[in-house]
């Protein structure tokens, strides 16, 4: 019998080759050759700058690398490279020419395809142009003014539930969580005004029992999903931003042994299409109902976004101008469902926070308020007549935009300012970098509502209203601005007709997370105090 005795050597070259080749790999020097002009913080090995954005948020973290490193920087997270813009015309050129957004990196990419196609295909995600178009144009007609004189009433009676349960905390002297308190009011308005029923997510436990107990598991599926949207998703997700060519067994791997968060994560994602899928059938009804001279028992209210959405037809030139399939409509009730829920919530709480921490500001919104009237109930033709409340609301926006990264991938090879740009590379148009740019701005971190009144002595000037881009821009720009308006304005009013608020200590500057959208890291914590009232 012979041994080979080369083999123990053979074994030690290639094991040395591996470990030479897996070291290399940490450093990415070909993609870091190809960008070296591009300024940016110095990556670590492998993690690239991945940990300081956690630690940090993205949005600190881009606000403190533009002012340091100017308005072109990179940021390796893990293996992949992203450009990060904070110059205003910029980054509006870059929207418009690439509407495509990169691929997230969140739970959903490393779950089965069924889960990633479900959000491939919804409005957000879809690189489709014709199909982005056909889903947009069926969207529209729910935020045209006609249907957003319709909303104001139903909004109105979510502000009314919101108002009742502030004044049970103000007459305890009860500190709450406004931004969790505006959440339940805003999945509320979402139900009632989008999908006509009522999610009663701001019902006592008192009042009905099993309707609190599912509208609050209903907003914990959306808050799950936007808490764990980021690379904290899985204990997976770091494989993959790390090494990104492992992601088909990653795959198969959690696949076939998901942890606890992708458990609790799918658990969520579940209970929210469920939901989409139950209004469906409630839509249905009603159009059964009503094509046999019926009247249903039960369903959504005429013209909402879910009726709307089965009566649809894709564009003419998409799958042959055929209906929405019930998948089809599922997935963008969905994707309107988490956006018309976190998004507004947050900018809502924002604005509480920044008048709560500037008493002066919320004193002259007050005095609007009180000219408008204490008792009167606003309709959506009144909210011009609101021009400081307005101006509140654009000053928290440019401050704490929720949707804080207009994420896109190159569609061609681009030229930034003299960088060379490959077809495919990750952009980021960071919209708080540009909300807070110093050469753009005065006081660039102070609430100054004033920027935004006409005449005023702090009045932005032309280029500072064209940096303001909050709702994003281009084809991707948030479809349902309009909505989150009228909604966002009439809640500040009514919320202002009745309560001050106090801050709680120790907020200021307030620590925020951005795994998906901008948000407070652990709330906003006020006490309500009856207008009038010490």
């Amino acid at each position: 019998m012979e041994v080979d005795l080369h083999l123990p050597s053979t074994l030690v070259v290639l094991s040395a080759i591996f470990v030479l080749v897996a070291v290399l790999y940490g450093f990415h020097p070909l993609t870091r050759w190809r960008l070296r002009k591009i300024p940016g913080p110095p990556p670590q090995w492998y993690a690239g700058n991945l940990l300081e954005v956690m630690r940090q948020s993205s949005y600190h973290f881009y606000i403190r690398n533009a002012r340091k490193y100017g308005k072109i920087f990179k940021v390796w997270y893990g293996a992949t490279p992203v450009i990060v813009v904070t110059d205003a015309d910029l980054g509006r050129a870059i929207n418009l020419r690439n509407p495509n957004r990169h691929t997230a990196m969140g739970p959903a990419a490393i779950m089965a395809p069924k889960d990633r196609m479900f959000d491939s295909d919804g409005i957000l995600l879809t690189k489709d142009r014709a199909y982005h178009r056909s889903i947009r144009n069926a969207w529209q007609p729910a935020f045209f003014s006609e249907s957003l004189n319709g909303y104001a009433n139903l909004m109105n009676s979510g502000a009314d539930r919101l108002i009742k349960r502030l004044g049970k905390a103000a007459a305890k002297g009860q500190e709450v969580n406004i931004w969790r308190m505006l959440g339940d009011l805003t999945m509320d308005v979402v139900g009632t005004a989008s999908f006509g029923v009522e999610f009663r997510t701001q019902e006592d436990d008192e009042i009905d029992s099993s309707a609190s107990k599912d509208s609050r598991e209903l907003v914990m599926a959306a808050q799950t999903i936007f808490q764990m949207g980021g690379a904290g998703g899985s204990l997976y997700l770091p494989i993959v931003v790390l090494c990104p060519v492992l992601l088909p067994l990653v795959r198969l791997i959690a696949g076939a042994f998901p942890d606890e968060r992708m458990k609790k994560i799918l658990k969520a994602r579940t209970k929210l299409q469920q939901t989409c899928t139950k209004l469906l059938e409630q839509a249905r009804a009603r159009m059964e109902a009503e094509a046999s001279g019926k009247k249903p028992e039960r369903g959504l209210a005429p013209g909402s976004f879910m009726q709307h959405m089965a009566q649809a037809k894709h564009h003419p030139g998409v799958k042959n101008g055929s209906p929405f399939t019930d998948t089809e409509i599922v997935q963008q009730a969905f994707g309107f469902l988490l956006a018309g829920y976190e998004t507004t919530a947050s900018a809502l709480a924002f604005t509480i926070y920044n008048l709560s921490a500037n008493p002066d500001k919320a004193a002259r919104l007050m005095q609007e308020v009180d000219a408008f009237g204490r008792d009167r109930v606003p309709q959506n033709s009144d909210l011009e007549q609101l021009p400081y409340v307005q101006a509140v609301f654009k000053e928290a926006l440019r401050l704490f935009p929720p949707g804080h990264i207009s994420i896109r991938e190159a569609v061609e090879d681009l030229n930034l300012n003299g960088h060379h740009i490959e077809k495919g590379t990750w952009l980021h148009v960071s919209l708080c970098g540009i909300h807070r740019d110093p050469e753009v701005w005065d006081k660039p971190d102070d609430f100054v509502p004033e920027r935004w009144m006409p005449g005023a002595p702090e009045e932005a000037t032309e280029a500072q209203k064209r940096a303001w881009m909050p709702f994003g821009d281009g084809i991707r720009a948030c479809v349902g601005k309009r909505f989150a308006w009228e909604e966002a304005l009439i809640a500040l009013l009514r919320i202002f007709q009745r309560f001050e608020f106090k801050l709680s200590p120790g907020q200021v500057p307030l620590e925020v997370r951005s795994p998906f959208t901008l948000g407070p890291a652990k709330g906003i914590f006020v006490t309500p105090i009856l207008r009038g009232e010490e």
